[in-house]
C-alpha cells in the first residue's frame, strides 16, 4: 500500500484558522477568477444561446450580470460565479456601436 496523501499542516488546526486562511486568500482568488465587466461590453460565452448566437451585451451590473443576446435581443441574468464560468472572451466594443444602455 501506498502512502496516504498528505495534507497541508493547517488542515487539522480549529476553524478558527481555516477560516482565516481563506479570509486571507479568498480575495486573492475571487479578483483573478471572477471577471471585471463594464456596462455595454461585449461578450462570448462558451455554448450558443438557443437562437444560435454566442454574443451577448452586459445591461447590467451587481451581484447579478444581466446580459442581452446581440442575435435576438433576449435578457437573462446570471451570478458572476456563472459568467465566469460560462465566459469565453470579453470582445473589444464595435466601432459603431453607441452605448445607450
Amino acid at each position: 500500500m501506498g502512502k496516504a496523501r498528505e495534507r497541508p499542516r493547517w488542515y487539522n488546526r480549529g476553524d478558527a484558522v481555516k477560516a482565516f486562511l481563506c479570509f486571507i486568500y479568498l480575495p486573492v482568488w475571487n479578483s483573478l477568477m471572477l471577471p471585471d465587466l463594464q456596462l455595454g461590453d461585449r461578450v462570448r460565452l462558451r455554448k450558443p444561446h438557443a437562437c444560435g448566437g454566442y454574443e451577448w451585451r452586459v445591461v447590467r451590473l451587481g451581484a447579478d450580470i444581466g446580459l442581452e443576446c446581440l442575435t435576438c435581443g433576449r435578457r437573462i441574468l446570471l451570478t458572476r460565479r456563472k459568467l465566469a464560468r460560462r465566459l469565453k472572451v470579453v470582445l473589444p466594443p464595435d466601432e459603431g456601436e453607441t452605448s445607450d444602455v
